[in-house]
């Protein structure tokens, strides 16, 4: 799993360098299948958003420790507009099911803040997996790994454009399900807005 990719996707419009995201693979991921047959487990699947951009990989299907290997479709180059944009990456369980409105099961998510890592330099980044940061006490679900590399266009550039606000980015989605998703990798599992008296 860790030989480097044959592929990359390519994804979003920015200018002030690219990041480069390999997944690896997630470790320790509960089941999310309820069935009868005890083979059934886990369909993972790891969405990243980047700014503009959404991309995921390809399922791996009954497993709890996924290894994404360097010829399936793990590899992605974001180009960047903003230094502080965070990468967010969230692990799904595949629903086959025909229905359109019939979910993915979101496992964990994790926001990685890109501008904190030098440039041009190879990190083998481990994260746990949760379903919010910000709701405590939060649950582990198991782990994730990623290789990334940040590339600057202009560094002398970076440090100004730090200091300006970033766009708003908004990312384009075809189905329901892709959606509730990309929700759950911005948003997290609970929904902390909602108020209750």
């Amino acid at each position: 799993a860790f030989e480097p990719s044959g592929s990359w996707v390519e994804a979003g419009t920015g200018g002030a360098g690219a990041l480069f995201v390999e997944i690896i693979g997630c470790d320790g991921l509960p089941n999310m299948d309820r069935s009868i047959n005890p083979k059934d487990k886990t369909d993972a699947f790891v969405t990243a958003i980047f700014e503009d951009a959404i991309i995921s990989t390809d399922v791996i299907p009954d497993c709890l420790c996924p290894r994404w290997l360097p010829w399936t479709r793990r590899a992605f180059k974001f180009q960047i507009s903003h230094p502080t944009s965070p990468l967010l990456l969230g692990v799904h369980d595949w629903d086959v099911s025909t229905n359109p409105s019939t979910l993915h099961d979101p496992i964990g998510r994790v926001a990685i803040m890109v501008g904190n890592f030098a440039p041009n330099t190879e990190y083998v980044l481990h994260y746990k997996l949760y379903d919010t940061a910000i709701v405590e006490p939060r649950k582990e679900l198991g782990t994730i790994t990623i290789r990334m590399v940040v590339e600057w266009s202009d560094t002398r550039k970076l440090f100004h454009d730090s200091l300006a606000f970033p766009n708003r980015f908004h990312v384009n989605v075809q189905l329901q399900k892709n959606l509730r998703a990309a929700y759950f990798l911005v948003e997290g599992g609970h929904h902390v807005h909602n108020y209750s008296l």
